[in-house]
């Protein structure tokens, strides 16, 4: 039984790490799309109202394109961070708290480029454990198994973890 376990615990690893890549990509480009536009609470007001003028034929602001991408890249974070689906059973209340976990364009620009900025973190640790499962797995077997040092993949990650840690504590 812990054989197996251990393999569910790598394969988790692994499609973290994959996960992460694709999360990572898509908040560096919706940073990107929305680095000098000015958003906010109201900001779905303006899209509907400028995507009306645009039916309209009437030229509207060009940042409205970006915030509409951005959107689109905001709603497949909700399934990245929701492990890829929201299945049918998940509520309205649960997809709203996992929506606003991440970025979204009713944030202000700053905000939201905090939120940005620690879910690329997040992304990168996912992607360097998920290295680390890998190195270990080979050069070891299981991530269970103790090294000559009597340590397993879990005891170095803790330590590891420890050592590099997400968030810098306040002095």
């Amino acid at each position: 039984m812990l054989a197996k376990d251990d393999a569910a615990r790598f394969e988790g690893f692994l499609t973290a790490a994959n996960t992460a890549r694709s999360v990572r990509s898509n908040l560096i480009q919706m940073s990107n799309l929305l680095k000098n536009v000015n958003t906010g609470s109201l900001t779905p007001v303006g899209r509907e109202i400028a995507s009306v003028m645009t039916s309209l034929g009437m030229d509207v602001n060009p940042d409205w394109n970006a915030v509409q991408a951005a959107e689109a890249i905001a709603n497949k974070l909700v399934l990245d961070f929701a492990g890829g689906s929201l299945g049918t059973g998940i509520a309205t209340s649960d997809r709203t708290f996992i929506e606003k976990m991440g970025p979204q364009v009713t944030q202000t620009p700053q905000g939201r480029q905090i939120i940005i900025d620690f879910a690329i973190k997040k992304a990168d640790r996912d992607i360097q454990v998920g290295q680390m499962a890998r190195q270990w797995q080979q050069k070891v077997g299981r991530l269970d198994k103790p090294d000559v040092n009597g340590r397993s993949f879990y005891d170095y990650l803790d330590q590891w973890a420890e050592q590099n840690p997400l968030v810098k504590r306040a002095p």
